[in-house]
């Protein structure tokens, strides 16, 4: 009542001891200086659904609205997320990057698709920054067009976090991230 909750069965948040009731974490969170209207907020949450069915046309809506539905290259890229090319050594797969890079950075088709021109963050621990410019220069890619659209982060062999690459992603306007190898990120090392 002290806080007009209605009468509902709630989750008790597992901080409380075996015997503890709602009336204990209440007032545990009074004495930690919250106010009723905090610790009101935080019950009502417990009680909020976790999932939510919906009919396929809104599940659609949202994804448009949050971006999803939005392609690099449709149908291969999308703009939002993350695709993984793994192969074993010496197999080509740089060579397909560069190829798409290439692509990406002019945005010219890829495999008969439309590409979006964009800015590309390139992390590598396996190739010198000079054969990459080397192989995309074989593909078209002036040396202008690598100064204002293509960029990367110098690692010498040290991981980047996942945090710090989103955030250079940010900061250069790049929509098109490639990292290789994969265990250039920190939280992936700890698998």
């Amino acid at each position: 009542r002290a806080l007009e909750i209605k009468n509902q069965i709630v989750p008790i948040p597992q901080a409380l001891w075996e015997k503890a009731d709602i009336a204990d974490f209440i007032e545990l969170e009074l004495l930690k200086g919250r106010s009723k209207e905090e610790i009101r907020d935080e019950i009502l949450s417990w009680c909020r659904p976790k999932k939510r069915v919906v009919s396929f046309w809104e599940a659609v809506q949202e994804q448009e609205r949050k971006g999803l539905n939005k392609f690099l290259v449709p149908g291969l890229f999308p703009a939002r997320g993350l695709g993984l090319l793994v192969g074993r050594s010496k197999m080509g797969k740089t060579e397909l990057v560069c190829l798409i890079v290439s692509k990406l950075l002019k945005g010219e088709p890829l495999f008969g698709r439309p590409a979006e021109k964009v800015k590309v963050l390139w992390l590598t621990q396996e190739d010198t920054k000079k054969t990459i410019s080397e192989r995309l220069q074989l593909r078209g890619i002036t040396l202008e067009e690598m100064k204002s659209n293509l960029f990367t982060v110098e690692m010498d062999q040290e991981a980047i976090s996942g945090r710090e690459l989103i955030q250079e992603a940010q900061e250069t306007g790049a929509h098109f991230v490639v990292v290789e190898p994969l265990h250039a990120i920190k939280e992936l090392n700890e698998l």
